[in-house]
């Protein structure tokens, strides 16, 4: 006696894979392309594993997009094993390689005449381009490149370095930008007509402390002030005067000691062309009559 009975078997769904552009040192992802028999029976389990040219295996994965970063560069095989809520098993090898990534560093130089110019150096190692981002809305395509904060505050920089084969690494830092200075003037005329001559005052930006006294020839305190405007700017002036009486007209010596609002100590030697000019916080002032 005999019988035939048909029996239908499950279809395999077919296992696929591709990663992004792998660099050492930075994270690969892998994506799973795996086509599934139908809408209703779904790939449910993914299985990765990593080995380098020797056949040893360095990675073990799980999941249907998979991370991993190589140190090395070179040729590795990436086997994946998918399967189907039917527990139906599909798997596919494929060779990748892995490229070698730049190494982005750069550092920078304030200007020593103009604050608020910074120059970059770029130190950057395996790149062919590069891509700058200053923080303060402009960037630049230069190798090593200068830009100029306007507004104190703190700026993020980034630069991000390419290399030929896909590869790019970024690097960031960022700069606190706080306009400071403060300068001493040195002769004035409180009966002149001039603005701005008449009386002897100090100008500065961000000072978070300052006391500011004169002196005349025999050593005896004409004047003094502390007082600061909400900028850290000198609210108070000499107008040539002691105990309410006209000051002669002569040279009067004048100290200064200030502090910036990120805790440096005035000296003197604030940003800006000095030639012959002493860098010393105190200084002669000629009253003019």
């Amino acid at each position: 006696d005999s019988k035939t009975v048909e029996a239908r078997l499950p279809l395999l769904p077919d296992a696929n894979w591709d990663n992004l552009i792998s660099c050492n040192g930075h994270p690969t992802q892998f994506i799973d392309l795996s086509i599934p028999v139908a809408a209703d029976i779904p790939v449910i389990q993914w299985n990765w594993a990593i080995s380098d040219s020797l056949g040893e295996r360095v990675a073990e994965l799980t999941g249907d997009t998979a991370t991993w970063t190589f140190d090395m560069t070179g040729r590795y095989s990436v086997f994946l094993t998918i399967s189907d809520t039917n527990s139906c098993v599909d798997t596919l090898t494929k060779d990748m390689r892995v490229f070698p990534a730049p190494v982005a560093a750069i550092d920078y130089q304030e200007d020593r005449e103009e604050q608020g110019i910074l120059h970059f150096s770029n130190g950057t190692l395996g790149a062919e381009t590069w891509e700058w981002d200053f923080g303060n809305g402009f960037g630049s395509l230069e190798f090593e490149p200068q830009t100029k904060y306007e507004d104190d505050g703190t700026y993020t920089i980034i630069m991000t370095a390419h290399a030929d084969n896909g590869c790019m690494d970024t690097v960031t830092m960022v700069y606190d930008m706080l306009y400071k200075a403060l300068w001493v003037p040195n002769a004035f005329t409180p009966q002149g007509e001039v603005p701005g001559v008449s009386v002897w005052k100090p100008v500065g930006v961000n000072l978070l402390s300052y006391h500011v006294e004169v002196f005349d020839r025999h050593g005896v305190k004409m004047w003094e002030s502390t007082k600061l405007d909400a900028t850290g700017n000198p609210s108070e002036g000499w107008y040539g005067t002691y105990q309410d009486k006209r000051c002669i007209q002569g040279v009067y010596v004048w100290r200064i000691k200030a502090t910036f609002r990120d805790g440096t100590e005035w000296e003197n030697n604030d940003a800006g062309i000095r030639d012959k000019m002493y860098e010393v916080p105190h200084g002669t002032i000629l009253l003019i009559r």
